[in-house]
């Protein structure tokens, strides 16, 4: 299974957060912290998201299971 981080890009710079999943190898965990190598480039102007990550990844797969009728 592959792992991901999430990034935003800078609130000040668009009306809108636009959130993007990097793919990433997991490396050592210490105190809950996990270290990670970068697969793909995080694309200029993006910050990593670090705090509600989680909610942001319940997003993504809930707008995965919506269809229209």
């Amino acid at each position: 299974a592959s792992s991901f981080i999430y990034v935003a890009n800078d609130q000040k710079e668009a009306d809108e957060l636009k959130f993007e999943s990097i793919r990433v190898i997991e490396g050592t965990v210490d105190k809950g912290f996990t270290s990670v190598k970068l697969i793909d480039k995080i694309p200029k102007g993006m910050k990593i998201v670090t705090d509600g990550a989680y909610y942001v990844y319940a997003q993504s797969k809930a707008g995965e299971l919506e269809h229209e009728h």
